[in-house]
Formats: C-alpha cells, structure tokens, sequence
C-alpha cells in the first residue's frame, strides 16, 4: 500500500498476470482510504489477471464476449440513450460502441450500472448462446463505509484504444461519444469524493444566497415592526 501513497488513481487495464493476495488487500486498503481506481476487463481470457482483483471490490468478469443479432455489426454493439443511466459519466454521451466487449455479471450493493445490454432478447453471449440480457458493461461506486474511494469498473478496454477494429479509418476511442465517456469517467475519478455537505456550483450557491435574503428581509420587518 505504501507504494501507492503518492498516487490518487490507479489503473489495472486487462491484466494478464493475477494479483497475490498482498497485492489484492493493499489496493483495496488504498482505494477505501480515498485512492480512485479505474478496473477494466475485457473478452474471454482478457479479464483473468482482474478477476481476483475485481471480487474484492464485489464485481466480477463473465470471460465470453456480447454480440447484437438486432444489429448490422453484431460483435460491436452501439449502446444508447436506452443503456445508460444519466449521470457524471454519461454527461453529453448519447452513444458509444464497444468492440468484443465482456460483461459484468456481479456489482456490489449501492453501485451503479451506468451502462448495459437490452432485454430485448437479442443480446447474446457468443460462446455459450445464451441470453445477456441486462448485463452491465460499466459501473461505478462511490465507496462505502463513510470512505472517500472510487471506483469505475468497464467490462473492455476499447474506450481508450487506438486500433481501429471494424476498419471504417475511425479508432476505437473516437468512435461515437466514446472519448467524452473516457474523459467523464477520468473526470469523476479525479474529484475529490466529499461523504456529507452540497456541492457548491450555481444552484446551489442560489439557493443558499436566497435563504440569506429571506431570512435578512424577514429579520428587517420584524425590527420595523417594533420600532
């Protein structure tokens, strides 16, 4: 955990190499305390050096990817307005595609599904014909326990690739809103997470100034009033 004391986001992307035990309890330990730590998987085995990793924190990685029988290209999915939820990460973000994306079958209690499959009946998983309907493919966790940690957790890695996969000269994070995504994720995870008190921005700092205003103008007219 020491050597992660200096840092405030850590990034496992798609590790191939598991984490000991040790390696598993520091990053925990760091992240609870207030650390930011971006978690990403990815398709079939991509995700076996995170899996470890990622049950701690109470996720976990199904090694299949998704494909779309409803869609043109089938292994590359376009998610919408209708798979998100509308927050930090999904701000200006009405579209995104992922490429060979994997899934994420557990999220632990208080965590948000940020962006999933359809229910539809036309998501699949490729290997095993099945189902994957509702699946998350991001999350995000905002700690527990009175901690000031994050987490983000992403089931692929192509939000910051630059390959260009289906080969239509665009590279993978530059696909539909997929950089504004990776900005909203880093953003979140680079603002300090306060547990109690409101965010000062304009609606609230009106809000607060107009409560002033009442209360003078009301403490005004009641010493009027006795004079």
């Amino acid at each position: 955990m020491e050597s992660l004391q200096n840092y405030d986001i850590f990034i496992v992307c798609a590790s191939q190499i598991p984490y000991t035990v040790d390696e598993i309890n520091a990053i925990y330990d760091w992240a609870v305390a207030g650390g930011s730590l971006l978690l990403m998987g990815d398709h079939t085995l991509f995700s076996v050096g995170t899996k470890d990793l990622a049950k701690k924190f109470g996720y976990s990685f199904y090694e299949d990817s998704i494909y779309d029988d409803y869609l043109a290209s089938t292994i590359w999915p376009i998610y919408n307005n209708t798979n998100m939820i509308i927050d930090e990460f999904t701000f200006h973000v009405s579209s995104i595609v992922l490429f060979y994306s994997g899934g994420i079958l557990e999220t632990p209690e208080h965590s948000d599904s940020v962006v999933f499959t359809d229910n539809d009946d036309t998501t699949w998983w490729t290997n095993g014909a099945t189902n994957a309907n509702d699946v998350t493919l991001v999350s995000k966790n905002a700690f527990w326990n009175n901690s000031t940690g994050k987490i983000a957790v992403l089931s692929d890695v192509n939000l910051w690739d630059h390959n260009d996969f289906d080969g239509n000269g665009i590279l993978s994070i530059e696909e539909l809103n997929n950089t504004q995504l990776a900005l909203n994720i880093m953003n979140w995870l680079a603002t300090p997470n306060t547990i109690t008190g409101l965010p000062i921005d304009g609606t609230y700092l009106s809000l607060f100034l107009s409560l002033c205003m009442f209360v003078f103008i009301g403490r005004f007219y009641k010493q009027k009033r006795k004079k």
